[in-house]
């Protein structure tokens, strides 16, 4: 074909994937909106993403549905979290934002963020039923009587919510049928963090990519320094989850050990995409995922890595993030935390939009002015180590 035809026939598939998109969006279920259900009473405080159902621009800003508080600054002077998640830029379609996300709060000293990056052609729709059941799953679930009990006990319990929260959010998306939704090809990478105050207790479960760091600031070493000088802090990352990808070596040799097939994508030669045999389905890196029930066939997993992390009880700044890899793919960890640490406390809103725009300069660096941009999604918190959160260092 000349090349006007393969343009001609590039706008009217872009046409038609729109027009389903809109299609869509008038038979959406109510599950997709931002508005979350009744909450327990011990929610004070609820940040969540709203699914787009129709295209958006690169660099959208996605809209947070806020409960019980009244703005995006309260929720960083108030709670000290930050969100920023803005819509990508695709060689082919102009999509909606397949990232997601949310934050709550207890009046018993629970934060709890979740962070979802979706694929496939409706991964967006589910990233918002993912977000969705999570956030309502832990709300209800998560233990109020815990400051009774021993560490041991509640750490057991704690992972046993996460794994089941994850399992039945899975669960879920399987039930709903190819004209709602296609869960067939369509997945979701997730993230989520439950930091417990009083007991300066961290749990983290992830399937898939979406990253979570946490940076202590520890003071430097004096040498040599002059009396009352002050001395700058120096981070300390730590990674809390693992990447479930290909380029994981044990994953790609767990995946490896079924029934999959593998092809590299274009020229990255480091990067397996995972097949069934003879077909170019499902085509993705994930090794885990919730959703995409062809990928769960050939050795793609719903289990998430859970981990936990003990708060060290001293004045220094406390740091998490949990990113998409729209953000750590091109920045790292020591990036991220250094942008947000130099923000502070007081500005922590800027913070996450500094990383935002710094992750969309290396995507044009790396790509070129109109090259392919990843949605990207970042939620910042500076850790307390008490109820009452200290002040800035």
């Amino acid at each position: 074909r000349s090349r006007e035809e393969r343009q001609q026939a590039r706008e009217e598939e872009i046409r038609q994937y729109a027009q389903e998109i809109i299609e869509k969006a008038r038979h959406a279920q109510e599950e997709l909106g931002a508005e979350v259900g009744q909450l327990p009473t011990r929610v004070k405080a609820v940040a969540s993403g709203h699914t787009e159902l129709v295209a958006e621009q690169p660099r959208h800003k996605k809209k947070l549905a806020l409960r019980k508080v009244p703005n995006e600054a309260a929720l960083a002077d108030d709670y000290k979290v930050a969100i920023q998640s803005c819509c990508g830029r695709s060689h082919v379609f102009v999509r909606p934002n397949q990232d997601d996300v949310f934050f709550f709060a207890t009046d018993d000293g629970l934060l709890v963020a979740g962070v979802f990056d979706g694929h496939g052609k409706d991964g967006h729709r589910v990233a918002g039923v993912v977000r969705h059941r999570v956030l309502q799953t832990l709300a209800e679930r998560l233990p109020e009587d815990r400051l009774m009990r021993t560490d041991e006990d509640v750490r057991a319990e704690m992972e046993q919510i996460l794994r089941e929260t994850f399992e039945s959010a899975h669960r879920g998306l399987a039930g709903w049928t190819a004209d709602d939704m296609d869960v067939a090809l369509s997945g979701a990478a997730a993230c989520v963090a439950v930091y417990d105050v009083p007991r300066r207790c961290l749990y983290v479960a992830s399937a898939g990519n979406v990253r979570c760091v946490f940076g202590e600031a520890r003071p430097a070493e004096r040498r040599n320094s002059m009396v009352g000088r002050r001395v700058k802090a120096k981070l300390h990352p730590q990674r809390l989850t693992e990447d479930h990808t290909t380029k994981n070596p044990k994953e790609l040799s767990r995946v490896a050990a079924g029934p999959a097939s593998f092809v590299s994508e274009g020229d990255k030669t480091d990067l397996q995409l995972i097949c069934a045999e003879g077909s170019r389905y499902p085509g993705i890196p994930l090794t885990r995922c919730l959703g995409n029930l062809v990928a769960q066939e050939v050795g793609v997993s719903t289990e998430p890595h859970v981990s936990d992390l003990t708060v060290a009880d001293n004045p220094n700044a406390k740091i998490l993030v949990l990113a998409t890899d729209g953000i750590m793919e091109v920045m790292g960890d020591m990036d991220v935390l250094q942008t947000i640490h130099q923000a502070k406390q007081a500005n922590l809103q800027d913070g996450v939009h500094s990383v935002v725009n710094h992750a969309w300069d290396k995507w044009q660096a790396k790509a070129g002015p109109n090259g392919f941009v990843d949605d990207m999604t970042v939620c910042a918190m500076w850790l307390p180590v008490a109820l009452v959160v200290d002040p800035d260092e």
